[in-house]
């Protein structure tokens, strides 16, 4: 994707050349009576130290994860107020993450279905507080009049935000209350932009209040590791023809399909959104009135789990015994069949 663009701009916490990339430290404009006593900070700091004494930054690597976590609520509204000063007046801004594969081809065919002259802000929704936000894990965009909107002389909105963060946990969360405030509303645009990826997305029917996840070109997935990166990228680009959008079905059949045999052992498909225990037993996700009697004979053997199995299709992970609990998957292939069988994509589904 690095190749595509002319006017990428990278985000982090510390200034540094990564090539030929500049990496722009986000959080240098973040008042200091913000940062100053604030535990959230204190790897920040950390950070700026070793890069002055010219130390390996590597070294201090087992302590990232939740003081990277801590920090990440301060950047999402910093990278705009950044983005803008530095790239003004563009048509769309698109914000990924590192783990973040974007679907170059669909995301150009989509974005010139749409104006960008209006003030349009669309992710995956997650929820916090009974609130739906932007994830930013599976990517957001912004139009240029939205980004414009927010920017134009709201410093007072910026710096107040710094202090909201410190009360908040999620930054993905923080930005969408402050994009609100501005009059720019989050439209849902899953499963375009979602958080999933080959191996996890629900194929099929799905258990997500019946969206079927099959003929909606996908734009972006997350927490792809470079291995999956690297084969989504080679079918990406391998296809007859790269100018056709990119379909979830497609993602399936070429990439997903190829490792779903009828049974697996030591492997966890991702399928305990439904658990079906002995009706007199609690932690069902079904009450013993709402089962079948298929559904009610789950628990007693591996064949009478399978007959009871929902109807969308996962992937999953290698899942070796782990605390007694030995795990077997298995998916109904003739199933599957007849399902893609009987919803063909006449024509791919915007949205």
């Amino acid at each position: 994707m690095l190749r595509c663009v002319d006017d990428l701009l990278l985000f982090s916490d510390l200034e540094q050349h990564l090539g030929s990339h500049y990496i722009h430290d986000v959080l240098k404009n973040v008042a200091e009576e913000v940062k100053a006593n604030n535990p959230d900070f204190d790897y920040y700091r950390t950070l700026q130290e070793y890069k002055k004494n010219g130390e390996d930054i590597r070294k201090i690597k087992e302590h990232t994860h939740e003081a990277g976590w801590n920090l990440d609520k301060y950047k999402f509204i910093r990278m705009l107020e950044e983005t803008w000063k530095m790239k003004p007046g563009k048509k769309w801004y698109v914000f990924i993450e590192a783990d973040t594969y974007l679907v170059w081809t669909n995301l150009l065919l989509w974005l010139d279905r749409l104006k960008s002259t209006q003030p349009l802000y669309f992710g995956s929704p997650a929820y916090y507080d009974e609130i739906s936000f932007s994830h930013g894990g599976s990517g957001y965009v912004l139009s240029g009049a939205a980004l414009s909107k927010f920017s134009e002389n709201n410093t007072e909105l910026v710096a107040r935000y710094d202090t909201v963060a410190q009360m908040e946990t999620y930054g993905d969360f923080v930005l969408t209350k402050a994009l609100m405030e501005q009059g720019i509303e989050f439209t849902h645009k899953w499963p375009l932009l979602q958080g999933e990826k080959p191996s996890t997305i629900p194929f099929g029917p799905g258990p997500d209040s019946g969206t079927r996840h099959w003929c909606q070109p996908i734009i972006t997935m997350h927490h792809v590791n470079p291995e999956e990166t690297n084969s989504i990228w080679l079918y990406e680009s391998e296809r007859p023809d790269v100018k056709k959008p990119l379909l979830i079905g497609d993602l399936y059949r070429n990439l997903t399909k190829p490792y779903m045999i009828g049974e697996r052992e030591d492997w966890f498909n991702l399928s305990d959104d439904v658990i079906l225990n002995h009706p007199e037993v609690e932690g069902s996700t079904k009450t013993p009135e709402e089962m079948s009697e298929v559904e009610k004979e789950a628990h007693l053997s591996y064949e009478n789990c399978r007959k009871a199995c929902d109807e969308d299709s996962r992937l999953g992970e290698r899942r070796p015994p782990q605390d007694g609990v030995v795990y077997k998957s298995g998916w109904n292939i003739e199933k599957i069949e007849k399902d893609q069988a009987e919803n063909p994509c006449v024509y791919p589904n915007w949205m």
